[in-house]
């Protein structure tokens, strides 16, 4: 156990790597004091002698402020000078006056991103022995390959690869200077040749496929034995300059192949159009930033502008952004103003003409030099930050449940970034996040568990950056390397059987893809595992059925759990001529991998298995019984559900299998009250807990969540009638059951017909108890409050794009529907758009084709007054949501 001064100083560290300068009041005193438990003045002398040994850096302020200094020297890589200063402001300032620059790689916009790879195929190529590797760099026009030369250059200086005084040397190649170019690098006269040289370190050549075949051929040779033959005295002469081509893509097939079989080192620059959405920003942030120093005025361009050049194809990249940029701000200060701005009627024709309207929404100006973007990884590193940080704030609450409420803000504004900020424009990405999709979702079925199908977008970001050797993420799993364990230890032993999952899931992944996630990823899974599933329940005892055949105890595990709903048995099927010694061995493994079982049923087919159960070596509980089938599989699996120990459930099962009986009872049926919804179970599931929190006592009545497909096929014929006293639906607009206590949810928030609700509860509560009630009810049950606690979306911007849609609709129906059937519009097109957004659209409607044909006016109405809600969140509208809407609304009016 550490010391107490020990304490204090471990405490420091790993606040200090999590806040850096965020909250301050982390690091004062009396806060210290009050986590770790130990007495103020005892604290406050640990802290000074943490000081005077120069581990901690005190800030003389009121009150004290103290921080980890080996931590900040890291993080900014310096050496701080001082242990002491007055001010935070002065301790910034030194650390930003010394902060280490990017160091010429790392400056180049991209080099986290989609230059990554680009860069790390050139460092292996410039640090091989002994003098490197030749290098072809591959782009179209104005990518920036000379930018990309000049830093490679500035790298072999930087790592001593080069002789300071060595130049560096560029030659462009053309159709008709080749004998120039000859010259110049074999020698020719007084030229002693580029390769002759000592003054030289790095030869550039542009266009190398303008060269002829004999200079070609020449290049070969040198590349190959480091020797060549100069131009002056024919002799034989040895070289060890460095050289690096380049080509156009196009014309790389008119590379010789003797050239090319000596160029091992091939790299690909992006196009423009390629870079990621955030490099562009920093690639016109940057361009603007340069024409404000030169010009030596402030410059303001419009959002209009900015998404316009990000968006735009440039003929010449990079380039052709530059040169458009130069024009602007020319233009612009010709004018002869303080400060330049910048406006979307300023652009090129040719650029004006490619627009789209929805860049024409915002009109503001942007301050070039507040610009900024915040990329994928660089927002995903935020996430983890305000995560553990929440984490240490919490930890010493012992308040699991209220960690839990901030961190799935704190995940809900992560993925408001990934829906609406950031395009994930990459196809490897795209196609990496299809495979993950897949697999989550097959484990999803298996193991009857939600997960949002952005998880599927993080994890095929983290499985790209784990291919990565430079990314930001990985330097910040490093920085925090301690933290993150203590944090994915924490939710490890707090969230058990999500943690079971998550692991399930990292181990499937990581096995399919062949790499290996860091605990990041499953801390992600672990959390939304917990956030989007009401009870994940704690299985100490599963069932393994054992059959011989080709798939028999498959089909009976498949039909079990499906029946059951839940994921209670495993199958082993076995060729008839497996020996018994190979079902054991199956087993103990499928235990060795399933450490957290407690219990095990074995079910088999015959009886020289029974003996199976004393050749288990792990340290668990097993039961085996004979003879199984499905309905033996579906006894033991609801006992399993009811919690029954192993004894009592074999005990049961085998009392009762000789038997087919079947058992009339009139026992009184419980009382319930049925939720049900067209957007599905799980919004049913939030509706139910709203309605339950408004009521402040515990009442002997089911709230039951109910399939709404199941209701609308059988109406009240279904068997959830038979089974329960059913007290009140609440339901949508459009669903009627006749002769059954029912409430729509459009009426509820319209506080309409409340005195059905209140007949189902009058024998459960008092008038008073009622009144309070209602008053819950109406908070709960406002437009607003069931937004924000079913969708994941931002409901206060949706519900004011959908009022403006509906607003429109009538408007271009010449009519105004009801309060009741707006309120139901409201709440319906807020779960279709986050159906379109998560790609779970409604199933296919009959006669589709019909509608279609019989309906075009409608349908044209929608679509354009649902044209700016669409565009907002990206989707379309299927026609099978706009057969729902035809049919929602349809009782309402008349069309014309």
């Amino acid at each position: 156990m550490l010391s107490t001064i020990n304490q204090v100083s471990e405490y420091l560290r790993k606040i200090t790597q999590v806040n850096e300068f965020n909250n301050l009041h982390l690091f004062t005193t009396i806060d210290i004091s009050n986590s770790l438990n130990i007495s103020r003045t005892l604290t406050s002398q640990y802290l000074n002698q943490l000081n005077k040994e120069g581990i901690l850096i005190k800030i003389s302020t009121r009150p004290v402020l103290y921080f980890f200094k080996k931590v900040l020297e890291n993080k900014f890589k310096i050496e701080i000078s001082n242990n002491e200063f007055l001010s935070i402001g002065e301790l910034k300032l030194e650390l930003n006056n010394n902060t280490k620059k990017p160091y010429d790689f790392e400056s180049a916009i991209g080099y986290y991103g989609s230059l990554e790879n680009c860069f790390s195929i050139i460092y292996s190529a410039i640090h091989y022995p002994p003098n490197g590797l030749p290098i072809m760099l591959v782009g179209e026009f104005g990518v920036g390959k000379n930018y990309i030369v000049s830093l490679i250059y500035e790298h072999l200086k930087n790592n001593n690869l080069l002789e300071k005084n060595k130049k560096f040397y560029k030659i462009i190649v053309s159709r008709d200077n080749n004998e120039y170019v000859n010259d110049v690098i074999f020698g020719n006269g007084e030229n002693v040749g580029i390769l002759n040289n000592k003054d030289i370190g790095l030869l550039y050549i542009k266009n190398v496929n303008l060269l002829s075949e004999t200079i070609q051929i020449k290049l070969s040779e040198y590349l190959s034995t480091g020797m060549y033959i100069s131009n002056n005295d024919k002799k034989v002469k040895k070289s060890n300059i460095r050289i690096i081509f380049d080509v156009t893509v196009d014309r790389i097939n008119e590379i010789h192949n003797e050239l090319l079989l000596k160029l091992p080192t091939i790299c690909k620059i992006p196009n423009y159009n390629d870079r990621f959405d955030d490099e562009k920003y920093k690639l016109i942030f940057k361009l603007f930033s340069n024409e404000q120093f030169n010009l030596n005025k402030e410059i303001f361009v419009s959002k209009k502008v900015i998404e316009s050049l990000k968006n735009y194809s440039f003929l010449h990249n990079i380039n052709g952004l530059e040169k458009t940029i130069k024009n602007l701000c020319a233009k612009e200060y010709s004018k002869g103003k303080d400060k330049l701005e910048i406006k979307f009627l300023d652009l090129p024709n040719d650029i004006l003409k490619n627009i789209e309207t929805e860049y024409l929404e915002s009109n503001d100006l942007v301050k070039i030099s507040n610009f900024s973007i915040e990329s994928v990884n660089s927002s995903t590193i935020t996430l983890f930050r305000r995560l553990i940080e929440l984490y240490f704030l919490n930890r010493n609450d012992n308040s699991t449940k209220r960690f839990l409420e901030d961190a799935y803000n704190i995940i809900r504004d992560y993925y408001d970034f990934l829906i609406f900020e950031y395009n994930f424009n990459n196809i490897r990405l795209k196609t990496l996040e299809s495979l993950v999709f897949s697999l989550i979702s097959k484990i999803k079925r298996e193991s009857y568990i939600n997960l949002p199908m952005n998880c599927s977008n993080f994890i095929a970001m983290m499985i790209e950056l784990s291919t990565r050797e430079n990314s930001e993420i990985k330097k910040f799993e490093k920085d925090f390397k301690e933290e993150i364990d203590e944090f994915e230890k924490y939710l490890s032993t707090t969230l058990f059987n999500e943690n079971i999952i998550a692991t399930n899931i990292i181990k499937n992944i990581n096995n399919g893809f062949e790499i290996k996630l860091t605990s990041i990823s499953k801390i992600f899974l672990i959390l939304n595992l917990n956030l989007y599933n009401k009870e994940i329940r704690n299985q100490e005892t599963v069932g393994i059925i054992i059959t011989h055949g080709y798939s028999t105890a498959s089909s009976i595990a498949d039909a079990a759990n499906t029946l059951l709903n839940n994921r209670l048995f495993e199958a082993i099927n076995m060729p008839l001529n497996t020996s018994t010694n190979e079902i054991f061995e199956k087993v103990n493994e499928f235990i060795d991998q399933h450490p957290f079982y407690k219990n095990i049923i074995l079910m088999v087919d015959m009886g020289s298995l029974e003996n199976i159960g004393s050749k288990i070596n792990a340290n668990v509980n097993v039961g085996v019984i004979n003879n199984i089938s499905t309905s033996v599989a579906l006894s033991i699996g609801n006992l399993l559900i009811q919690n029954k120990q192993i004894e009592d459930i074999l005990h049961e099962v085998c009392s009762n299998t000789h038997f087919t009986y079947k058992i009339i009872s009139n026992v009184k049926k419980e009382n319930a009250i049925i939720f049900t919804n067209d957007a599905g179970l799980k919004v049913s599931e939030k509706l139910s807990k709203l309605f339950r929190s408004s009521i402040n006592k515990q009442i002997d009545l089911k709230f039951i969540e109910y399939d709404y497909h199941n209701l609308l096929k059988n109406g009240i014929e279904d068997l959830i009638f038979e089974k329960y006293n059913v007290l009140l639906v609440v339901k949508p607009y459009n669903l009627d059951l006749k002769n059954i206590p029912q409430v729509s949810l459009e009426d509820i928030v319209s506080y309409k017909d409340i005195d059905k609700v209140n007949n189902a509860l009058k024998s459960f509560l008092s008038k008073s108890e009622i009144e309070t009630f209602n008053k819950e009810l109406l908070k709960n049950f406002s437009l607003t409050s069931i937004m924000e606690n079913i969708t994941i979306l931002n409901p206060h911007v949706l519900l004011d794009y959908v009022s403006d849609s509906i607003n429109t609709l009538q408007s271009k129906m010449n009519c105004k529907f009801q309060s009741k059937t707006i309120v139901g519009l409201y709440i319906h097109v807020c779960f279709l758009i986050e159906r379109l957004i998560t790609k779970n659209p409604i199933e296919s409607t009959n006669n589709i084709e019909e509608f279609e044909k019989e309906n075009k006016k409608f349908i044209k109405y929608v679509n354009s007054s649902f044209e700016s809600l669409l565009k907002n969140y990206n989707v379309t509208m299927p026609l099978e949501e706009i057969v729902y809407l035809f049919d929602y609304i349809k009782n309402d009016m008349e069309f014309k």
